[in-house]
């Protein structure tokens, strides 16, 4: 699964595959503008064999380090207020790509490598239908919440004093829906062929082909909105939230120096200079959670960036093997989110420390009327030793 994938691709090798499921693997078309030839080659199918056994480590540690942070935003409340329902939204969509859909991707672009091998095993290129069509609204829900994380960050750092009108649920659902409706909007279509049509291409992975001419240049530019828009914005919106960072650090540090200057000569201190203007400061919570969105949107944008490089420059198109390198750059990129929230945030640290002491407590620990007789029958112990030892 991956952006890239709305290019129209040919190749020369067909896969075996169900009699009547044709229409969902890539056809021979000589009038496509583009081919890929899935090279014949002992090294060309270790280099499948490797990015399969990346992917698939990946996607398990990722599903990990989601599904742990997930439990510890859901378990504690205060993760949860305000952006924090973003924050477990994200988690919930990354935990259920690296846990299902690339899982599965990685497992058909295997069945592909061997029916290249031996031509035995059957490829179920229907299958694209669900797992593409899965894989890329998740992967635009992902963009999406990164952008109203961006833009809820954006708001709490420029406009302090406004931000508790946004800062309410009915907002956060609000946008929450609007990025559900825009990306099934996108996915849904091509599963009943209306414009382009989700196939499996020669390589095993999953596609999305136009039905016709016509529809190449909207779908294209949809595409485009879809996956640029929110990238740029949470670009400009990190650039934006890192300026606002550095000013404010710069506010600060003057108001310590005066407030650490020594006293007057009749031992009263001086007074800090008083500037009406000045915007109020950041505080340290919204330092933290700055830095840390900071940090992801840099991650995403780094994970990101190759693969528009490769489709700009025509290289995937000749090199087909790093279309599937791509898959493994997404499991990296969401494996890393949530390491990045526990790194850059010392409050989700401190909950998932917290969580991690109580299961490792509770059962040693008991029972609580277990423990409370324990205690009952200690005290009823020392004071018949007492009375023992004052008996004549």
């Amino acid at each position: 699964m991956t952006q890239l994938q709305s290019m129209m691709l040919n190749s020369t090798t067909m896969l075996p595959v169900d009699e009547g499921h044709e229409q969902y693997c890539v056809q021979v078309n000589s009038t496509n503008a583009s081919s890929v030839a899935v090279p014949s080659s002992a090294a060309f199918e270790l280099q499948i064999q490797v990015c399969i056994a990346v992917s698939a480590i990946l996607c398990f540690t990722g599903a990990l380090t989601n599904g742990g942070l997930l439990i510890v935003v859901l378990k504690f409340e205060s993760l949860r207020k305000g952006a924090g329902i973003f924050i477990a939204h994200l988690l919930l969509c990354q935990l259920i790509l690296l846990a299902t859909v690339l899982p599965v991707g990685i497992h058909t672009v295997s069945l592909a490598a061997k029916s290249r091998a031996n031509g035995g095993t059957q490829v179920h290129c229907e299958v694209c239908v669900f797992q593409q069509s899965a894989g890329m609204a998740l992967f635009y829900l992902i963009n999406f919440t990164e952008a109203l994380l961006a833009l809820n960050r954006l708001i709490g750092v420029y406009y302090p004093t406004k931000y508790h009108i946004i800062n309410r649920r009915i907002f956060h659902v609000v946008g929450l829906a609007f990025c559900w409706t825009l990306s099934l909007g996108f996915t849904v279509p091509p599963i009943f062929q209306l414009g382009a049509l989700y196939q499996m291409s020669p390589l095993g992975n999953c596609v999305v082909t136009v039905v016709s001419q016509k529809s190449r240049a909207p779908l294209v530019l949809l595409l485009a909105l879809y996956v640029y828009v929110p990238l740029i914005f949470t670009t400009i919106a990190a650039v934006l939230i890192s300026m606002r960072l550095i000013s404010s650090h710069r506010a600060v540090a003057p108001t310590r120096k005066a407030n650490s200057t020594p006293g007057n000569d009749d031992g009263s201190r001086s007074a800090p200079p008083h500037n009406s203007t000045r915007q109020p400061n950041m505080s340290e919570r919204q330092r933290r959670m700055s830095k840390m969105l900071i940090t992801s949107f840099a991650v995403n944008f780094l994970c990101q960036l190759p693969q528009f490089i490769l489709a700009a420059s025509g290289l995937i198109m000749r090199y087909p093997v790093a279309l599937l390198w791509t898959t493994a750059l997404l499991s990296f990129q969401f494996l890393v989110t949530p390491i990045t929230f526990l790194v850059r945030n010392e409050d989700y640290r401190n909950k998932a420390r917290e969580l991690l002491y109580r299961s490792i407590r509770r059962p040693h620990r008991g029972h609580p009327e277990q423990r409370s007789q324990s205690r009952t029958s200690a005290r009823q112990r020392q004071s018949r030793s007492i009375k023992t030892q004052e008996s004549p």
